[in-house]
């Protein structure tokens, strides 16, 4: 394909021939096309330009490497999907070396009060991770990547209100299973 049919050509075209062709051309175009907004999104979504472009890259290579797996319909959904799931990853990623070097503090640290905090936060940790994940999820957004409930919503394509209602009985489960170490701990 000339470059001038290249440029006029609608992505699912050029993506079908990265697809059959593995046409290098045709990828160059979509990255042009697509970039600037996939790193701005990383950008948005990530603590810092490093760990954006970190992201980015993995992206990028997940695209040319999992392009077997768009089985048609719209590109830009495609595309933006693994973007998101690949910036909810390194953040989650990122999250867990932190709380890691977090406990490696708390275990180091000699007194009592630091040895209790890390309990709680072990505790809490638990918690989180034995909710249902629909649940899990949007404790995760809301309270370790701060997204607000709109963000919220559309990251994972359910409605506010399914947001807010997971979060309430999240925060009901939270409570529950807490229970025992409240009377420890707080």
């Amino acid at each position: 394909m000339k470059a001038t049919e290249r440029s006029a050509a609608s992505d699912e075209e050029l993506f079908e021939l990265v697809q059959q062709d593995n046409e290098r051309q045709a990828f160059q175009e979509l990255y042009q096309r697509y970039s600037r907004r996939v790193f701005s999104y990383c950008l948005r979504a990530m603590d810092t330009r490093e760990d954006a472009e970190d992201v980015f890259q993995t992206v990028v290579m997940n695209i040319y490497a999992k392009r077997d797996s768009f089985k048609g319909g719209s590109f830009v959904a495609w595309l933006m999907t693994i973007t998101r799931n690949q910036c909810l990853m390194g953040k989650r990623n990122k999250r867990i070396t932190r709380d890691i070097d977090e406990m490696v503090d708390v275990l180091e640290s000699s007194n009592n009060e630091a040895k209790q905090d890390f309990a709680l936060n072990e505790a809490v940790r638990e918690s989180i991770a034995a909710l249902p994940e629909e649940f899990r999820e949007a404790v995760e957004m809301k309270y370790f990547d701060d997204f607000s409930y709109e963000q919220i919503a559309k990251a994972t394509g359910a409605s506010l209100s399914l947001v807010k209602v997971r979060l309430f009985r999240a925060k009901k489960m939270l409570l529950k299973m807490m229970t025992p170490y409240r009377e420890n701990f707080l």
